[in-house]
């Protein structure tokens, strides 16, 4: 590329235009691509100052290039990705496989981007190929793509040139033409290229099968059969693992699979049978594939779950609804039915969904079934008669079709019909396609014609001239459907032009015109255009003088909506129409258009127009200005589209407040102290007149119900609506505070549900860039402060030895220098996390002493306040049971930070043997354990308990029994749950002195507080305990009434939200 070897000594310019002369025996289109590129960037003097004045008004804006040939490069990087990633590595930019880039290597470029290649132009570092008449794969070929990806990484677009298509001579537009032929003759060859790739590669697999063949035959082989395998079959039986059978690179998969294969076929096909009936039960059993009862706000995005692929379609009942819906002030969310999983997930911040022109699919029938199970509105929504085989089979257009054609339409019809048949309700464009629709839709019918929308109304422009001694007459045709249509008007026509030679007849798009017209006189008259995009379109239009309109009659094209009507009068155009029911509804002979039933009546309105140009523009205002009073988009939205939303829409309740809870865990994926407050809390406060609770969380999938990293899963809980986020797998440590990716879940989620206010409890792994929305939305936020994370990358303080550090106000020096070992990591971290901790509306303490650790942390910061953590009291019946010998319990796990290994040494140093030991190993209840009973060596009993059911109930059955709980910690906890429960069911507690745990502890009357490190004094405790145990029969805490239960603490949060509401 002789342009790199030049770029240094143009660095000194802000702005250039590369051109080359796209000459190449290999490329037959080089020609063409070179005139239209050459247009489309220094066409003229007015194009290229335009394309100047766009880089100077959007600094973000780094390549102009030609039309169409801004490509994706996750479909056209072809084999060039090794070189785009050296070439990366090389300039030191990121590479993301996600980028697009100019076409041809042509384009006017802001210089600045191309910085990072100087060192390699300057170093040599760019070796290219020797030129063979190479297509792709070669070095020139990965640059061509690296530089759209300067500009992605640099953060700067790509866009198209503004060029005019309308002022190319024909030549050029021939050429136009035969640009888009070779270019599919292009990818031919392309695909010619990768089959003999492959057919190669087949090859060499295929004696590599032989040569493992010959091996796998020969008797050395057969009979070392059994020694190879021992190992194998001996460490999978030894580590075998249940939940493995489905991944498909485990040992225990590839066993599965071996007695699958000598398995009998019908007994596999039971076991398949009873397998599916199993899976169906436990799906059924989860709580997230169950159906929601639960009738609160849904939030206020409507999703629009719809065939993209005809561009007309997605404008007029796609792109619009998007348009009316946001015009009411909802959010409206746009997916393709093809997009399962992206479909699911967007479903579940959704209020109500609207199928467009969907088939009965596996993924549709799926997407309506999970829309029945969130309890959302669905409507099926289409502007054509396709889901009646009938109409379609009796229609012209599609007899005129080949039979394999035929075929695939009429069955499609069937699986319009089904999927038509099962949504709740159905919308369409006119009153006849709604009639034809209600006969298979059980529910109510809207009707939401198409209209004028804001793209379609900038296109008007006053500017652009009319031919004065030509008068032009227009025909746009869609698809090659359309050829019978176009009979309705020919025979008019053909008298037309012959009549008058200075009319044109303008066909755009697919259109086999009759041979009648193929006469060499008639054909100077005839322009064909192919398919143009739709701005140049738009503006071709109004440089004609009157669009026909022609339909055969028919019941089918009576449901068709009056689009080519509406399209050419907001462009003041003229237009005549076939007798059909939608242009009968809109025009008024003579005033605003013509009807014409026959061949006398499309001669006779043609005449008057071609012959009257003061009728020409009368009739033309007349439309223009009918249109834009019956047919503006936000008049329909009000009229049509609002009633539906009114009726199906839940409005947000008036005094009711919406609260969004956020913790890394939620039921039924409970754990810890934390998750256990916020389930408690959610469901009291649910239950109060004023306030819907909805939760955030997340958890890791291993059961692959979404096989998706950030995909939503909404359940519900208790009457808790719960909406869950799979996390990615592996997390790093900078996504456990920081994840763009949840940030944009979250945000999304947040602008549907409207929270009136945000509670963050743990957010670890979901991480601190779910708080951002709500700074950027205004939407206040509280942080309960449930541990350190906040401050520390440490959660719980415990450094690298396992030990507390002991810092009360946390010093990053010392925890770079101590613990982290990772200096800009950890600058970086505080740096992003303290900002957004400072800006909360209130940050709430569970204990006076968590507070106190976070106002050292933050001395300027005047809203920390406790909120005490509340437990669950023992019911009115609970009674002690009264043991023989003194009950120890401990149910820290075997964790050194909870002070398993010094409670290990204290008690096999006791004497005694009057006591027995029970130890809660939570492990248990996955079905193994992690301790070991063999590892204890004590004089007293031991009793492994896989621990307790969450609920009055369990904790009343467990602690029953239990005389003493042991705390031995050796960090400083927030607030330790577990103590409260003991202590107001009379259980002594002895624990060490870990912050908050201890706030309830009173010395020698309750419990016991040893210093963190003093064993000799925990186990003097324990010995005082044994020694005393039977003067302790009848032993009560006087001070449970110090202790708060839920409705307390509920009751002083809400107390706090409503100070927040009223403030804000």
């Amino acid at each position: 590329m002789p342009f790199l070897g030049l770029l240094p000594r143009l660095m000194e310019y802000e702005f250039i235009c590369k051109l080359h002369s796209k000459k190449s025996v290999e490329i037959e289109s080089g020609d063409a691509w070179r005139k239209l590129l050459y247009y489309d960037l220094i066409g003229s003097d007015s194009i290229v100052k335009k394309n100047i004045k766009r880089f100077e008004d959007d600094k973000n804006l780094g390549m102009i290039t030609g039309k169409n040939l801004i490509l994706n490069g996750v479909h056209f990087n072809l084999d060039n990705q090794k070189n785009l990633q050296n070439l990366a590595s090389q300039a030191k930019i990121s590479f993301s496989p996600e980028y697009s880039f100019p076409a041809g290597t042509m384009f006017w470029l802001r210089l600045e981007i191309f910085a990072p290649l100087l060192p390699l132009i300057e170093n040599n570092t760019l070796k290219f190929e020797e030129e063979l008449g190479q297509t792709d794969h070669t070095l020139a070929h990965a640059l061509e793509r690296f530089f759209g990806l300067l500009c992605k990484s640099q953060n700067k677009s790509i866009e198209e040139s503004h060029a005019d298509y309308q002022k190319l001579n024909t030549n050029i537009l021939n050429d136009l033409a035969k640009l888009a032929f070779t270019q599919r003759f292009q990818n031919d060859r392309e695909i010619q290229y990768r089959d003999k790739l492959i057919q190669e590669r087949d090859a060499e697999i295929q004696k590599i099968d032989a040569e493992i063949i010959a091996i796998h035959t020969s008797k050395s082989y057969k009979a070392s059969f059994i020694f190879r395998k021992l190992p194998f079959i001996f460490n999978t039986i030894i580590h075998f693992n249940i939940k493995k059978l489905n991944m498909p690179d485990s040992n225990e998969f590839r066993i599965k699979e071996a007695v699958k294969r000598r398995m009998p076929t019908r007994l596999l096909n039971l076991l398949k049978k009873v397998k599916r009936k199993l899976k169906k039960q436990s799906q059924k059993d989860k709580l997230w594939h169950q159906d929601l009862k639960n009738t609160s706000y849904q939030g206020k995005s409507i999703l629009i779950v719809a065939e993209l692929s005809i561009a007309q379609c997605t404008k007029y009942r796609v792109e619009q609804k998007v348009e009316m819906i946001e015009h009411l002030g909802y959010r409206a969310k746009v997916v393709s039915w093809t997009d399962f999983h992206e479909a699911r997930h967007l479903l579940q911040t959704s209020a109500l969904v609207i199928f467009y022109r969907v088939p009965a699919d596996t993924v549709v029938l799926d997407l309506i079934k999970e829309a029945k199970r969130l309890n959302i509105t669905s409507f099926f929504d289409v502007d054509d008669v396709v889901f009646d085989r009938k109409l379609l089979s009796e229609n012209i257009n599609i007899q005129a079709l080949d039979k394999k054609t035929q075929k695939l339409l009429l069955n499609g019809a069937d699986l319009y019909q089904e999927a038509l048949s099962l949504t709740d309700h159905s919308t369409s464009s006119t009153p006849t396609l709604a009639s034809l629709m209600q006969k298979h839709n059980d529910g109510e019918h809207f009707i939401i014609p198409n209209c004028l929308d804001k793209e379609l109304l900038s296109y008007l422009d006053s500017d652009i001239s009319k031919d004065v001694e030509k008068i032009k007459i227009v025909y746009g045709s869609g698809t090659s459907t359309h050829d019978i249509d176009f009979l309705e008007v020919s025979d008019a026509l053909l008298f037309i032009l012959q009549k008058y030679p200075h009319v044109k007849l303008i066909i755009h798009g697919t259109l086999t015109l009759p041979s009648i017209f193929e006469t060499e006189l008639l054909k100077p008259q005839i322009t064909q255009i192919p398919f143009m995009p739709t701005a140049e379109y738009y503006k071709a239009l109004q440089s004609y003088d009157i669009n026909l309109a022609p339909l055969e009659g028919s019941l089918f094209n009576d449901a068709k909506s009056n689009i080519k009507y509406l399209e050419a009068s907001i462009l003041k155009l003229p237009t005549i129409a076939s007798d059909v029911a939608e242009y009968r509804s809109s025009i008024s002979k003579g005033i605003n258009g013509f009807i014409a039933k026959d061949t006398a009546s499309w001669i006779d309105a043609l005449e008057q127009l071609i012959e009257n140009k003061t009728l020409r523009e009368e009739i033309a205002q007349n439309a223009h200005s009918v249109v834009i009073k019956e047919y503006s988009i936000e008049d329909i939205a009000v009229k049509n589209m609002k009633p539906l939303l009114d009726k199906y829409m839940t409005p947000k309740a008036q005094n009711t407040k919406q609260l969004l809870m956020v913790n890394v865990l939620y039921n039924p994926i409970s754990f810890g102290g934390a998750t256990i407050v916020i389930e408690e809390l959610s469901q009291r406060i649910t239950k109060k007149d004023g306030y819907e609770v909805t939760v955030f969380t997340g958890f890791f999938d291993e059961n692959y119900d979404l096989p998706r990293p950030y995909d939503l899963l909404r359940y519900e809980v208790n009457g808790i609506s719960v909406i869950l986020l799979r996390f990615p797998f592996p997390m790093s440590q900078t996504q456990d505070y920081r994840n763009e990716h949840i940030e944009k879940v979250f945000e999304e989620m947040l602008l549907s549900l409207e929270p009136d206010l945000v509670h963050f409890h743990s957010i670890q792994q979901l991480s601190a860039s779910i708080v951002k929305p709500c700074l950027s939305h205004k939407i206040p936020y509280i942080i309960t402060l449930h541990d350190m994370w906040w401050l520390c990358e440490k959660q719980f303080m415990i450094n690298a030895q396992k030990q507390y550090c002991y810092q009360s106000k946390i010093d990053t020096n010392y925890c770079i220098t101590q613990c982290t070992a990772n200096k800009e990591a950890t600058q970086e971290r505080t740096k992003y996390l303290r900002p957004l901790l400072r800006q909360a509306n209130l940050l709430l303490a569970p204990s006076t002493f968590q507070a106190q650790m976070y106002s050292y942390n933050l001395p300027k910061t005047q809203n920390i306040k406790v909120n005490k953590n509340a437990i669950i009291f023992p019911s009115s019946a609970y009674v002690k049971t009264q043991n023989n010998k003194i009950r120890f319990a401990y149910l820290g796990g075997k964790a050194t930070h909870k002070g398993y290994d010094m409670m290990k040494e204290v008690f096999e140093n006791l004497d005694s043997d009057a006591y027995e030991l029970v130890i809660v190993d939570l492990h248990l209840k996955l079905g193994h354990h992690s301790i070991d009973e063999s590892d204890w060596d004590i004089h007293g009993s031991l009793e492994l308990s896989k621990g307790y059911n969450y609920s009055q109930k369990g904790l009343d059955d467990f602690f029953a029994s239990i005389d003493v709980l042991l705390f031995p910690s050796q960090w400083k906890e927030s607030f330790g749950l577990t103590i409260r429960e003991a202590l107001v069911r009379d259980v002594w507690v002895i624990s060490t002195d870990a912050g908050g745990v201890v706030e309830d502890i009173r010395e020698g009357e309750n419990g016991n507080i040893l210093s963190i490190g003093d064993d000799e004094g925990y186990k003097q405790a324990i010995e005082k305990s044994i020694k005393e145990f039977s003067t302790q029969e009848n032993y009560t805490n006087p001070y449970k009434n110090e202790i708060r239960a839920y409705d307390a603490q509920v009751e002083e949060l809400l107390g706090y939200y409503d100070e927040l509401w009223r403030n804000s």
